[in-house]
């Protein structure tokens, strides 16, 4: 397996610079917590979602995906329960390379993300028939009716988006007036000098 996860991640451009994080968590995490790996990494995943707190969907997604845990989708989103499927080039290595791989901290991140955003008590669970056919599909329930402290004491962090707007990219087009007028001003320029040209020429 370990020999497969590294091509996996080496050979694809896309993933290559997220090798050292793979290895260190398929491997060396694996081997250090053993039979706990699930509950601890489940623990950590909330742990961390607690350090870098999320404001929104919006900055949780880019966040995620930053952290090199994959892409981010909302498939159904309800009073009581959000369910997400997490996939991209990383989620795909991982599962080649070993179809039992641990998704627990990214349920636990997940969860404790939208149990702060929402001020709710929320716990989350995998749907292990879509992990056996290569897709990881969160399911985060939701507690309606118990609230939690951490909507007001856990303060969300900047999150630094490199996704470049629309307006950022494009370039400020003169109003048509002005655009008109920086047309027609060098034919008006030329036209008169034709003239006082033609003036010049009849009074000699």
């Amino acid at each position: 397996m370990t020999k497969e996860l590294y091509q996996k991640f080496i050979t694809n451009p896309k993933i290559k610079n997220n090798w050292p994080a793979a290895f260190l968590r398929e491997d060396v995490i694996t081997d250090l917590l053993g039979a706990d790996i699930h509950s601890i990494l489940y623990w950590a995943g909330k742990r961390m979602a607690r350090k870098y707190a999320t404001a929104n969907q919006s900055e949780l997604t880019i966040f995620f995906e930053q952290s090199g845990l994959g892409n981010i989708t909302i498939n159904k989103e309800t009073e009581s329960t959000v369910e997400i499927t997490v996939d991209g080039p990383i989620v795909d290595a991982r599962f080649e390379a070993n179809p039992d791989a641990d998704f627990m901290f990214e349920a636990g991140l997940l969860a404790q993300s939208i149990e702060q955003q929402r001020g709710l008590v929320t716990e989350a669970e995998l749907d292990k028939k879509k992990l056996k056919k290569g897709q990881v599909l969160v399911s985060v329930h939701i507690d309606p009716k118990n609230p939690t402290d951490e909507f007001e004491t856990v303060k969300p962090f900047s999150v630094i988006s490199d996704q470049i707007t629309e307006e950022e990219e494009a370039p400020e087009q003169p109003a048509s007036g002005e655009a008109e007028a920086e047309t027609e001003a060098p034919v008006e320029k030329k036209a008169k000098r034709n003239q006082k040209a033609k003036k010049s020429k009849n009074s000699k």
